[in-house]
């Protein structure tokens, strides 16, 4: 009888430590999020898929369960901009995370500022499939009711910009110009 609440005790301690050890506390303004300090690169990474899955499991609440969903994209794009200067291999998988959070996410969330950081990171990103996995989760985003014009504007002027680059094939360019017409004509 004595057993279950000492484990019970143990349980309550190993995960508050773990949350302690993987929650970044963030003092920054809209567009810096921070970074985050584990991240798909890091051997201590499943760790952190534990404690999210864990904390969607214990959500009493379908409104908890949504904040912990916004909060957990917020957290993806975090590791997407830190992935930057440590493997930018792995944006492509995060991104994919981080879209399929947001299918899941029913509440209209603030993506203005994930794609003020996405935009950054574009800027900074070397890798050519990291780059094109930015360009296809902004394309997805600018086609969400929920973003605000300027966002779409500036994701369309990132289009515009990109399809005149050098660095680009010719499909892409075509592509990501008819895109950048598109995104400008649905916001007139």
């Amino acid at each position: 009888m004595r057993k279950l609440p000492i484990k019970f005790f143990l349980l309550l301690i190993t995960f508050y430590i773990l949350h302690c050890i993987l929650y970044v506390s963030v003092h920054a303004s809209e567009t810096d999020i921070g970074y985050s300090r584990i991240t798909p690169a890091s051997p201590f990474y499943f760790l952190k898929t534990i404690r999210e899955d864990l904390e969607l499991k214990l959500a009493g609440t379908p409104h908890v369960k949504l904040i912990r969903e916004l909060e957990f994209a917020t957290v993806r794009i975090r590791e997407v901009r830190s992935l930057v200067a440590v493997n930018q291999d792995l944006i492509v998988p995060t991104l994919e995370n981080y879209q399929a959070i947001l299918k899941n996410i029913s509440q209209e969330p603030d993506l203005d500022t994930h794609i003020a950081v996405l935009m950054q990171v574009y800027d900074n990103a070397s890798n050519l499939n990291a780059k094109m996995a930015i360009r296809s989760s902004l394309n997805k985003l600018i086609l969400r009711e929920d973003v605000s014009k300027a966002s779409k504007l500036s994701i369309c002027n990132l289009f515009y910009r990109e399809a005149s680059s050098s660095s680009l094939n010719q499909t892409e360019k075509f592509v990501l110009l008819g895109r950048a017409q598109k995104c400008q004509n649905s916001n007139k």
